[in-house]
This record gives structure tokens, sequence and C-alpha cells, in this order.
């Protein structure tokens, strides 16, 4: 980790809520496709191995618009891994006629989540129009719904960011398990002559974060004799000082720390903006 440049960054905690999807079309979808790998995958992220498990799957056969698919995604590292900051991401290609709508969820831990989608049908000025509606159940517990958007329909391959700016590793959790909803959407044309032999296929990965936040910090404090001095920069080894963790303070539950014998870290960042007040104390002085 880049010394206090880096922050993480959590999108806004929303309540997932079950609901119901309907879509309507003239004529019937049947399509096999292979889904994405299911086997357990690693990836670097600066320097460091990530556990990548699980797959978006879209392979059910004979469905109609508004059906829903729910897959389970995992990220974990190893004990003692310094906190990573990184992108969930989706690299595959989408043959669909349709783009794939999607709904990503972070759970604090496993559940019994499930999709159950009914298979609907009406008349209407002399057509046919099939459909389905969709229940979710259980996802009261799947926590916060934190990144949405679409799959979109493509003849190369593509990379989708399901979700930004997660982080892993340090005084955090090891593991982070994701579920995320695909929805195959209506469009207003037959869609079983356009996706009979078409395919949804790709595997979860994840890279590096290339965004960050700033960090405020409200104050830099430097000891001269009995008191503390406010100052616009920080003070180095050269001039004979060193950072007091033990009273710098960060709001919002962070935590400040050492990292070398000047670098500095803020952990445990959870929300944006935080503000930090760091004091620094000569070298072998007391707080």
């Amino acid at each position: 980790m880049k010394k206090n440049k880096r922050v993480i960054v959590l999108l806004c905690m929303l309540i997932g809520t079950i609901g119901i999807s309907m879509a309507y079309f003239v004529g019937k979808t049947i399509f096999e496709g292979t889904g994405a790998t299911t086997e357990a995958r690693t990836a670097t992220v600066n320097g460091t191995m990530l556990n990548v498990d699980g797959s978006l799957e879209f392979n059910d056969v004979d469905i109609y618009p508004g059906h829903q698919n729910l897959s389970k995604l995992s990220v974990s590292v190893e004990e003692g891994t310094e906190l990573i900051l990184y992108d969930l991401i989706w690299k595959g290609i989408n043959g669909l006629s349709s783009n794939l709508k999607y709904t990503v969820y972070k759970a604090r831990e496993d559940v019994e989540a499930s999709i159950t989608c009914e298979k609907k049908k009406k008349v209407e000025n002399g057509k046919q129009y099939l459909y389905e509606e969709c229940e979710q159940k259980g996802f009261e517990e799947l926590g916060a719904i934190i990144g949405s958007g679409k799959i979109k329909t493509s003849e190369v391959e593509e990379n989708v960011v399901l979700v930004s700016n997660e982080y892993i590793g340090g005084k955090e959790e090891k593991k982070n398990t994701y579920y995320v909803v695909l929805e195959y959407q209506n469009l207003d044309k037959d869609q079983y002559e356009e996706d009979k032999e078409k395919k949804f296929e790709g595997e979860v990965t994840v890279e590096g974060s290339k965004t960050s936040a700033d960090i405020i910090i409200a104050k830099i404090y430097k000891k001269e004799g009995e008191t503390n001095k406010v100052v616009d920069k920080i003070p180095t080894k050269e001039e004979g000082y060193v950072l007091d963790v033990e009273n710098s303070k960060c709001d919002k539950n962070a935590y400040i720390r050492l990292n070398g014998e000047e670098g500095v870290e803020i952990m445990g960042i959870k929300e944006v903006g935080v503000i930090c007040e760091l004091y620094y104390k000569e070298l072998g002085g007391e707080s």
C-alpha cells in the first residue's frame, strides 16, 4: 500500500428488498450457455495473492424475459495480509441479444438466499406474451446493495466492474462474500430466434482499484517542549521527530499506524471523508 495515499471508499449501505420482476415478449427463449468457469482462481494485486471463488452463471434452459439467476462469489486472502483495495470484475462475452441487468449484494457471511421464477403468459390483441415472475427469498439477510448496472451485449470480450473500491486484509475481513442477481431483460422483439444458440460466458476476477479518495488531515501537531504546535507540513526524522501513534487520531473508527520508520497509514476506513489529526513528538521523547 502506498503511504497514506490510498483510501478505502465504501458505497452507501442500502437495504436489499424482496421484489417481483416482470417482462413481456412474443415467443419463447431456449438457449444453452456454458456460463462462467466454476474453478477457483487467484489474482495478484500490488504483489498480494487474492483467491477468487465462484462465477456468474446464466446458462438456464427454457427461460422467458424477467428470468433471474443468483450467483455466489467470494474473495479471500491469507492471515496477516496487508490491506488491499480492489475492484471485482467480470471478464467475458455476453452474446445474447439483451443486456443482462446485475445487482450485487455484500453479505457478512454465507446465507440461504434463493430466487424462484414462475412462467406466465397472457394474450393481448391476438398475440401471446410469455414472461416470468420471480420471487426472491432470504434477501433480507444479504446486507447492502453495493453495485448495479448492465452487462451489455457484445461480440468481443468486455471487462465489467461489478463493484469498485472493495477492501480486504489488514485488521479487516479476510474473506468477502458477494451475491449477484442477473436478470434477462425484455426486448420489443422475438428473442427466441435471437438467442436460441447464443452464449453468456466469462469469469470473475479482481484487479487493483484505479480510484481513490482523499483523507482530510485536519491538523498536524509538533510537540515543542510541553506544547503541541500546529504546523503546515509533516515533521521528518531528520528534523528529530516521529509520529506519536498513541495520540494521533481519526474519526469514523479509523485509526493510524506507522509503516516503517516514517510512513503513515490510515487503517479501518469505511466511509468517505475521514478526518484525522496527526501528532509528532521528538525522537526519544515522551508523548
